[in-house]
């Protein structure tokens, strides 16, 4: 049988160089959210960590507004036209 100190040794040896340095990983920010699922007629409700994401976890500067597209209300209606 193999031994689990060979299994890791191997996996160094041959995998080794995809792990992150733990000098390179940063905290991440999460937010915790009820997640409602659905499975067979039966509804599962679970508490789940979701990743926060560029504006909000601070990463990303904000767009300025002259920047951001407006929105059109003749494309919202289109997309929603679309979609059903």
């Amino acid at each position: 049988m193999i031994k689990e100190q060979q299994v890791t040794e191997a996996f160094e040896a041959n995998w080794g160089y995809l792990r992150a340095r733990p000098e390179e990983c940063k905290p991440r920010a999460y937010e915790t959210r009820l997640v409602k699922y659905f499975f067979g007629g039966n509804a599962t409700v679970k508490e789940k960590r979701l990743a926060l994401e560029g504006e909000v976890r601070g990463d990303t500067p904000m767009t300025p507004a002259e920047e951001k597209r407006a929105e059109d209300p003749d494309e919202l209606r289109r997309r929603m036209a679309n979609s059903m």
